[in-house]
């Protein structure tokens, strides 16, 4: 589904209306996922 979504965006040529925003999003998403993980000891390492 998502990457339909994206595939739309880059076709349509609106990446730089929505895209950059889904892209700080998904960064901040990782960035508090890592961050969690790192704080909760997580079983990564």
């Amino acid at each position: 589904m998502k990457g339909s979504s994206i595939g739309s965006l880059l076709s349509s040529g609106t990446w730089t209306e929505g895209g950059w925003m889904f892209l700080v999003i998904g960064s901040s998403v990782s960035f508090v996922a890592s961050g969690s993980f790192s704080i909760t000891g997580g079983g990564i390492e």
